[in-house]
């Protein structure tokens, strides 16, 4: 991804920008909202988890926090071309990322390790280590983890709570960026001091007496010296809306301490009514010019829904290369003949893959050998495709793509060819083109292929939505690595049919989005079944599709992410 201008370049950095070799990393976006993974080899999963869930929790920092909430608002003003934000975002950045590194940092590790702090994972990451250390002079992580997270969590958003969306309530948007604070209100500087000894001891105090009458969960993870499973099992049990109310504590705990009662005295829940006004004032002031959805929440549940939503903007990169590749698009003469894009394997006998895929999404996947024609970008481009390995080269390989006009030209075309099925890799995004749907997927399907597709656009939204459409089926729910060689944080949802073996959807994403995505399900009323499983068939086309799309795209997304880099 092109980095803007400034030294940051409006990324709260993780380890990505840090860790060398093949480690995993990644980067959240306060401008865009994006949370990109560039997923490593040969790590162990609590290394590639954490760097997951440490761009998530800075992500539900800004989200939780009148600061942060400014700084999303700022980055929508921005997108929206609002002269001056990406400077105010900068400043911002520069403002609290003490702040943010500390907590997603140490947060990070504590749910990648299951509830404990294992420091090894900064191993690779010399640049946080310092963040992790200056907390453990602080607090105990080995021996009171549970209580020590909670802490962290409440002192970082005591930090960033400040009346920062107060004063913009006062202004018109298109002011916002000559907003300038002194030293002292910044969040960095101020987490500095509800760091301090005396304000860290009077949370724990405050967490200590409350745990007496806590859940039997939140108590044996208070107590710790737990095994493995029993943390696990501990921390499934603990009521959420419990450790929430935890937090909260800590919070005026800390804020008592360290500010003087009245109106400047951080408050638990500040954000929301003032969230909710500010976002207001982008909408009335930018209009139709936004290209973000601007989400606020008025109580926990909708908090969490807010953090489900959030996971849309996940990125996952296998490698930052593009594949080189070359189109033979239709109406042009060309020597390649459909019968070449015969191949074998996956245990699905000899195949075609037959693409469907957004026409502006090519240049985001592909070095392109050629320029491309001139078409709508929303226009669907369908292509036979294949990968053919380049040992002796440099990239691992080259894609080679054939367009069709029409689904005519593929049985006339492969009469020379050995039997082969069609299998049918197709974008979410391409099949909300109906005409598509009418003139390619129907007809290719009362020739009995196999369909696999690739959500790209809004899970949140398709799925419960394709649920709901195809009711009389049971549709299943499966994180399925197969035999690939995936990187550790690597996964995919399969979304199957009860009574159909070659049809399904699939979302490749990390574990967090899956369990965040399980969560959602389990929680709202989805004609789903999160504890699925496929049958032989359904599995040999998960295969197919896992094997085929790691090797051939490389990159990976929702909600239309190529045309928000």
């Amino acid at each position: 991804m092109t980095e803007a201008p400034g030294h940051r370049g409006y990324y709260l950095r993780s380890a990505l920008w840090k860790a060398a070799g093949g480690s995993a990393g990644g980067s959240y976006s306060p401008r865009t909202g994006a949370r990109t993974l560039h997923l490593g080899q040969d790590h162990t999963s609590p290394l590639a988890e954490m760097v997951a869930l440490h761009e998530n929790f800075h992500w539900a920092l800004n989200g939780s926090t009148t600061f942060g909430v400014g700084m999303v608002l700022a980055g929508a003003l921005d997108q929206a071309g609002e002269p001056g934000m990406d400077a105010l975002i900068e400043r911002m950045i520069e403002a609290s990322v003490e702040t943010h590194e500390t907590y997603a940092t140490l947060s990070g590790i504590y749910a990648a390790s299951l509830s404990i702090y294992d420091r090894s994972l900064l191993d690779e990451y010399p640049d946080y280590q310092g963040y992790y250390d200056r907390m453990a002079g602080l607090l105990d992580l080995e021996n009171a983890p549970f209580i020590s997270s909670v802490c962290v969590a409440a002192a970082a958003r005591v930090a960033m709570q400040t009346d920062l969306l107060d004063r913009w309530a006062a202004i018109p948007c298109a002011d916002w960026a000559t907003t300038v604070w002194d030293e002292a209100e910044t969040p960095d500087a101020r987490f500095a001091h509800v760091t301090s000894p005396i304000a860290l001891a009077a949370a724990q105090q405050a967490l200590r007496q409350a745990i007496v009458s806590a859940s039997p969960a939140i108590q044996s993870l208070a107590r710790g010296g737990l095994s493995r499973d029993d943390r696990i099992r501990a921390v499934g049990a603990a009521p959420l809306p419990e450790q929430e109310a935890l937090q909260g504590l800590a919070f005026q705990a800390i804020a008592e301490a360290c500010f003087p009662p009245g109106l400047g005295r951080p408050q638990w829940l500040a954000q929301r009514a003032a969230a909710a006004k500010a976002s207001q004032q982008v909408v009335d002031h930018a209009g139709p010019r936004l290209r973000i959805k601007l989400l606020t929440s008025e109580n926990l549940d909708q908090d969490f829904d807010a953090t489900f939503m959030s996971a849309r903007e996940e990125r996952l990169i296998i490698s930052s290369s593009k594949l080189p590749a070359v189109l033979h698009e239709a109406g042009v003469e060309t020597e390649v003949r459909p019968s070449w894009f015969v191949v074998e394997g996956y245990d699905f006998g000899p195949h075609v893959q037959l693409v469907a895929i957004p026409f502006d999404k090519l240049p985001a996947l592909y070095a392109l050998k050629d320029p491309l024609s001139d078409r709508p970008p929303e226009d669907t481009l369908t292509v036979l495709r294949r990968f053919v390995e380049t040992p002796s080269l440099p990239v691992p390989g080259f894609v080679h793509m054939l367009e069709l006009a029409s689904p005519s030209e593929l049985p006339l075309q492969l009469e020379s060819a050995k039997p082969a099925r069609i299998f049918v890799m197709a974008s979410a995004s391409a099949c909300m083109n109906p005409q598509w749907m009418d003139d390619w997927l129907l007809p290719l399907r009362r020739r009995g292929a196999a369909v696999a597709m690739l959500i790209d656009i809004d899970p949140f939204d398709f799925i419960p939505f394709w649920a709901k459409r195809f009711r009389q089926q049971m549709v299943r729910i499966r994180l399925d690595r197969g035999d690939h060689d995936l990187p550790d944080n690597m996964g995919f949802l399969a979304f199957v049919g009860s009574d159909d073996p070659d049809f399904m959807l699939f979302a490749p994403c990390s574990e967090s989005f899956a369990r965040s995505f399980i969560m959602m399900i389990e929680r709202g009323n989805y004609n789903i079944d999160p504890d699925g499983s496929l049958s032989d068939a359904q599995d040999h086309l998960v295969q197919l599709a896992v094997g085929h799309i790691m090797r051939e795209e490389g990159k990976f997304g929702f909600s239309h992410w190529w045309r928000n880099q």
